[in-house]
C-alpha cells in the first residue's frame, strides 16, 4: 500500500457489524406488511443494493412501492441502534489510523438518518474528514461518483487513496474510481464475492496497522 495517505471505508461490514441490524429490520418491515418471510441468505445478498432496490429483489418483483416497507425498516433500525455495533478492535484502529496522519472517508449507500446515529453512539463521527451518503451523491456505489466525491472533500488523488469494503459493490467502486482496493473478508460478504481486490483483511481492521506506517 505505498504511497496511500487517504482511506474510503464502506461502513456496514467493514467498520460496523450491522447483519442482525439489516436482516432483523428486513424481517420485521415484511412482517408488518403482510409479506412471507425471505430467507436471511437472500437479504444478505440484498445487503449493499440501493434501497430503492433492495425490496425489490428480496421479494422477487418490482410491482410495488417500496416506501412503506422502507419506513418500517429505518423506524425499527433508529429504535434498535443497539443491533448495530463496531467489529472488534475498530475504534482502535481508526484512532490510531488518524494518529499516524492518514484522512478516513465514510462511503456508503445508506442514509444519514441511521448513518449518523450508529455512528455516533461509538463516538466514531470523530474519526472521519468527510462523509458521503445517499444524500450527498446523485449516484450511488458501485459508481465511482461517492468515491470521487469523498477524495475531493479530502484534497487527495486516486493514486493516494484505498477502498476498503465488504462486498463487490465496493470493489467494484474502487476499480471504477482507479484506488487501491481492499476487501473486508471478516464482514458481512464473507464469501469473497467475484471481483478481486488487491488486497484482503482477513481477520480484522487491524491488519491495516501493519500495514500502514505513520505518514
Amino acid at each position: 500500500m505505498t504511497g496511500i495517505r487517504a482511506l474510503l471505508l464502506d461502513v456496514d461490514g467493514t467498520i460496523l457489524d450491522t447483519h442482525e441490524f439489516i436482516l432483523q429490520a428486513t424481517e420485521h418491515s415484511l412482517a408488518a406488511h403482510g409479506y412471507a418471510p425471505v430467507p436471511r441468505e437472500k437479504i444478505t445478498e440484498a445487503i449493499g443494493l440501493e434501497f430503492d432496490d433492495f425490496y425489490k429483489y428480496i421479494l422477487g418483483r418490482a410491482d410495488f412501492d417500496p416506501l412503506p416497507l422502507q419506513t418500517a425498516h429505518r423506524t425499527f433500525q433508529l429504535e434498535h441502534l443497539d443491533l448495530s455495533t463496531p467489529f472488534p478492535d475498530t475504534v482502535a484502529t481508526l484512532e490510531e489510523l488518524a494518529r499516524r496522519g492518514y484522512k478516513m472517508a465514510a462511503v456508503t449507500n445508506r442514509r444519514r438518518a441511521t448513518l449518523l446515529p450508529t455512528l455516533d453512539k461509538e463516538n466514531m463521527i470523530r474519526f472521519f474528514d468527510a462523509m458521503i451518503a445517499v444524500e450527498d451523491a446523485p449516484v450511488l456505489k458501485p459508481s465511482p461518483v461517492p468515491l470521487e466525491l469523498a477524495m475531493e472533500h479530502m484534497g487527495v488523488t486516486a493514486a493516494e487513496t484505498a477502498m476498503i469494503g465488504d462486498t463487490d459493490i465496493d470493489i467494484q467502486a474502487g476499480k471504477a474510481a482507479g484506488v487501491y482496493t481492499v476487501r473486508a473478508r471478516y464482514g458481512i460478504g464473507q464469501d469473497g464475492g467475484t471481483l478481486e481486490a488487491d488486497l484482503n483483511l482477513d481477520t480484522g481492521i487491524s491488519e491495516l496497522l501493519e500495514l500502514l506506517p505513520p505518514l
